[in-house]
């Protein structure tokens, strides 16, 4: 499963989010401010005990998209696992169970309704090897999870019906009733035979079966209505696969078809985005070629690969087997085209991924899930390095690194965690960044042979059968000898990174380098030293070059290299495969050296930040030369970045220049590097800053959307005053999927109340009701809670809790943009809100940030009833002060009165006694 949107290509976020392109307000925090994950009276979770084996799940539905119903029937194949039963468990939520029967006579078997599904009583003993068919007559109400109805709606009329099921983690026993437990620790065969209105078309897991027409039944007599026209579809999944991996959907579609050998690999989308998914699906039978032969094991679902692309989807998209649901929004048209191709890559390539990690072998345990995301993660870069090098491979990783450590600021768990109050909450970016870059080190460590024969190794002895991390340790050793215990105690059930600080000193009397690597990180709980091997690169000025592999596992290392040359260039983890930061204490020279002239994309990258640590017009220079050089765009990225981090007046004129060059030509070509160069400008206020950003959203040069957006963005974190009547045209523009609209919000959260920016509530406010562009509706709610925060901001206030009461706010996409608006504004009386929020969530995800957001506001309340109190005790002091000095004063006063007084009577006796002597 997976959810990715990037305001930058080289951003990420956690899967299993909602997607958004626009600014989603985050509760950041520094280390120090760092939470524990687990949220309080979480308990540990484990896997379920099972009495019986389910063999096969057949599902006969009818499905009516408009009447947003489901009914049919449930037949399940049970066998006792190892002792003789006479009762079987289901869960169910939000299913009326009409009746249960027996499959093999028909007979009527009684049934009890639990607080969690219903029991039902097998009428007889079924002992071991014995199995028995349970059918069950049931029809959903209202499902809050598992099945999704979508379509037009009073606010948005030309929304397409459409009917989708959303089963991971475990939310599969609310669209159908499951045996025991909904969990991955078990496999079954499935079946589901679906009728539809005429013009839909049904898709499920599998082989397509048989595609029946069912004409129109004309009425008996004058009371009774006509049936109308259906169509039944019939697919069977005759290979073992895990209860959340089961999927249906309803919708109108047309189909896309490439192959692989035998293989039909296809999409199916609805007609009005046919253009958008067929270039989106191009290469995708690529990719299951790339996969197979990676792994050295093929495609393992004989049936097909197919995707069906929907509307409102809760996840970026969902790796049912044989067919995975993705969301429509991937899908960018013409003007968005180049720009968007790597998001579109990277979601392709995941969900396809998971048919190996995840779907042929599955975590026997949510806490064990990063075998499933962690692995698809990794098969993102894998597939950018298959089509776009290692330099592309290489800055992904780097992304996806920057990502994992955002949340490490938050909080810091092991991959491998079973304390937990849902799984949802463990999918975050331990589970698929830290995941995915472990199995990147793993590589590293291991070899390219090693790592695949091993990989390969792991899928021969586990195909089709529930894992845990402990299986794909043993695989490695048993392929390459190499036991990887160590490693997976301080990578996947420990917690943390190395912080490395390295110094390299050369002595030329000697003819010796030395280097000096120290481990900075804090040594607590769960995060230790890590001990790892690293290389080690000396670049000479003849070309050649010496790698050396070092043991790095204590606090502090000397190492010193007899070379016999000085070396030009000195390089730590020159490949960067170790997952760490790098804080590097080299020659000025070496590093302007490394920043010009190194292979690598990171070496660039950790040179550049090295030398922005220092100042003066040369390291000014030095970034933007790499700026505007064509080695790589990463590179340039990370040189404009951090020229806006310089926030001094050489970095702002080599900014300027880059932007808005003396020629008329734009001087950055590439359109990744100029959002960077507008997105630094905005670190810089006034007015100078102010007109080049409006100039460039309006002079028409200008064509990338995504540079325009962040350029709006950029504009309001100027503070020109000139900035609130450009937003608010810009946030007239009509985008692909609104991104130049979200940028001007984003602008107007960002420009504050200041300036009159009131008009930026009213303009919010607007955008973020009920009927406005749906894409940009979140990024509005967004503005109002950054509004909110801020002086003046009750109206933003208002406007949020009015839409947060509102049966709009109820939807998944905008109840989460409200909750982290309400986190973002802090103030107590959203407190209220937030509770009755809550009792009406469902999803983990909500339920999970409705909790951090109330904490996070209750101890920004606490803080803020201190500061009053000292401010009030302070106050108090100041008074008493005040008095003082007043009677102070006062006293002065009379002094000088009295002693002005007595003066006048000295002067007085002194001109009597001069009279008198006269």
């Amino acid at each position: 499963m997976n959810t990715h949107s990037h305001k930058h290509s080289s951003e990420h976020s956690n899967c299993c989010g909602h997607m958004n392109w626009w600014r989603l307000s985050q509760l950041k925090a520094n280390a120090a401010d760092r939470k524990p994950f687990a949220l309080p009276g979480t308990q540990k979770r484990y896997a379920p005990d099972m009495t019986v084996n389910v063999h096969h799940v057949k599902l006969d539905v009818v499905v009516d998209p408009t009447a947003k119903t489901l009914v049919g029937t449930c037949t399940t194949t049970i066998e006792p696992i190892a002792a003789p039963i006479t009762r079987v468990a289901y869960e169910s939520t939000d299913l009326e169970i009409s009746s249960v029967t027996s499959g093999t006579d028909g007979s009527k078997l009684a049934f009890e309704i639990t607080d969690g599904g219903f029991v039902v009583d097998l009428g007889k003993t079924l002992q071991k090897g014995e199995k028995a068919l349970l059918v069950v007559a049931y029809r959903t109400l209202s499902p809050k999870l598992g099945i999704y109805f979508t379509g037009p709606n009073s606010s948005y009329s030309k929304k397409p019906y459409q009917v989708w099921t959303q089963s991971q983690d475990d939310d599969a026993h609310h669209w159908f009733p499951v045996v025991e437990a909904d969990h991955p620790n078990h496999r079954m065969t499935s079946e589901v035979i679906a009728t539809v209105p005429a013009g839909f078309t049904a898709l499920s897991n599998g082989r397509l079966v048989d595609e029946q027409v069912n004409l129109a039944e004309s009425p008996t007599d004058a009371n009774s209505d006509a049936r109308p026209e259906t169509k039944t579809f019939h697919w069977l999944h005759d290979q073992a696969h895990v209860t959340y991996l089961m999927a249906l959907v309803v919708g109108e579609f047309v189909k896309l078809e490439e192959k692989y050998g035998d293989l039909p690999v296809q999409a199916y989308v609805h007609p009005s985005l046919l253009d958008r998914a067929t270039e989106y699906f191009k290469g995708t039978a690529k990719l299951v070629e790339l996969y197979s032969k990676l792994y050295r094991t093929e495609y393992p679902w004989k049936s097909k690969y197919a995707q069906v692309f929907v509307q409102d989807f809760i996840f970026g998209g969902m790796e049912n087997t044989t067919m995975t649901v993705m969301t429509d929004r991937i899908l960018a048209d013409y003007s968005v085209r180049d720009e968007a191709r790597l998001s579109e890559v990277r979601l392709n390539a995941h969900e396809l991924n998971h048919h190996w990690n995840g779907d042929l072998v599955t975590c026997r345990d949510w806490s064990h899930a990063w075998l499933n995301e962690g692995g698809a993660t990794y098969g993102e870069v894998e597939a950018v390095e298959s089509i776009w090098g290692v330099k592309e491979r290489d800055y992904y990783a780097h992304g996806l690194a920057k990502t994992y450590f955002a949340e490490d600021r938050r909080y810091r768990r092991p991959i491998v965690c079973n304390t937990f109050r849902e799984p949802i909450d463990l999918f975050d970016r331990h589970l698929y960044q830290k995941g995915g870059l472990v199995r990147h080190m793993i590589r590293y460590i291991l070899g390219d042979e090693g790592y695949y024969a091993s990989i390969a190794r792991y899928y021969a002895d586990n195909a089709f059968r529930p894992v845990e991390t402990i299986d794909l340790i043993r695989a490695i050793e048993v392929t390459t000898g190499k036991n990887l215990r160590p490693f997976f105690d301080q990578w996947v059930f420990g917690a943390g990174f190395p912080e490395y600080k390295v110094s390299y000193r050369w002595d030329e009397k000697q003819k010796l380098a030395t280097v000096k690597v120290s481990q900075n990180q804090k040594v607590e709980n769960e995060t230790g030293l890590f001990s790892m091997p690293i290389e080690l690169s000396f670049d000479f000025a003849d070309g050649t070059s010496k790698l050396v592999v070092v043991k790095v596992d204590e606090k502090e290392h000397s190492f010193s290299f007899a070379l016999a040359s000085k070396p030009k260039m000195f390089r730590f983890d020159p490949s960067n495969w170790v997952l760490k930061t790098l804080e590097l204490d080299v020659p000025k020279g070496m590093l302007a050296y490394q920043l010009a002239n190194d292979a690598s994309v990171m070496g660039r990258v950790y040179a550049a930040r090295a030398l922005a640590t220092g100042s003066g017009d040369d390291v000014v220079g030095a970034l933007s030369e790499a700026a505007g050089n064509d080695f790589f765009w990463g590179v340039s990225v990370e040189a404009v970045n951090l020229l806006g981090g310089m926030k001094t007046a050489a970095a702002k004129k080599a900014l300027k220049s880059l932007a808005r060059p003396t020629a008329k030509d734009i001087k950055v070509t590439d359109a990744r590097v100029r959002r960077a160069v507008v997105n630094a400008l905005g670190n810089f206020e006034g007015k100078d800053i102010g007109k080049i950003l409006a100039d460039i959203l309006s002079d028409g040069r200008e064509q990338s959307q995504f540079v325009l957006a962040d350029a709006a963005a950029a504009l309001g974190r100027s503070k020109w005053k000139g900035a609130l009547p450009v937003l608010k045209e810009t946030a007239k523009v009509d985008s692909w999927n609104e991104i130049i609209r979200i940028g001007a919000l984003n602008g107007l959260a960002e420009l504050g109340n200041a300036n009159g920016n009131n008009q930026g509530v009213k303009v919010a406010a607007k955008l973020a009701a009920a009927g406005q562009p749906w894409h940009s509706r979140p990024a509005a709610i967004a503005c109002l809670g950054k509004l909110a925060s801020g002086d003046k901001g009750e109206d933003a206030l208002k406007a949020l809790h009015k839409l947060a009461e509102s049966e709009e706010g109820s939807q998944f996409t905008l109840r989460m943009s409200l909750v982290n608006a309400l986190g973002q504004a802090k103030k107590a009386e959203s407190l209220p809100i937030l509770e009755r929020l809550e009792k009406s969530s469902f999803d983990g995800r909500v339920k999970r940030l409705i909790a951090e957001t109330a904490t996070s506001i209750r101890e920004a309340s606490k803080t803020g009833e201190k500061t009053a109190e000292k401010a009030g005790a302070g106050s108090k002091k100041s008074l008493k002060g005040e008095k003082a000095n007043l009677d102070e004063k006062a006293l002065a006063e009379r002094v000088a009165k009295l002693a002005g007084e007595l003066s006048g009577l000295s002067r007085d006796l002194k001109k009597l006694r001069k009279q008198g002597r006269k």
